[in-house]
């Protein structure tokens, strides 16, 4: 991987990262919607997650947080041996 590549994938993480965390927060064992405190378990990642009634971040992008994280972090870079 080029240091071009190297560079692009920090970038697609750092933003990808900061946005998921402008929306959600880990709490123990769950992810919290930050707008209505709303949790859910990393078991439960495959189910909608269910916001509380007039919650201002229900959208599409907020329907499966677990996944979305797993999708960002992805592209953490290899542990050096």
């Amino acid at each position: 991987m080029s240091g071009r590549e190297k560079n692009a994938a920090r970038y697609r993480l750092s933003e990808g990262l900061e946005y998921w965390a402008s929306r959600w927060a880990l709490d123990g064992q769950r992810v919290r919607c930050v707008a209505c405190l709303a949790g859910q378990l990393a078991q439960d990642a495959h189910d909608p997650f269910v916001h509380v009634a007039g919650c201002a971040n229900t959208s599409e992008f907020a329907k499966h947080p677990w996944l979305q994280l797993r999708e960002i972090l992805a592209d953490l870079p290899a542990v050096p041996a």
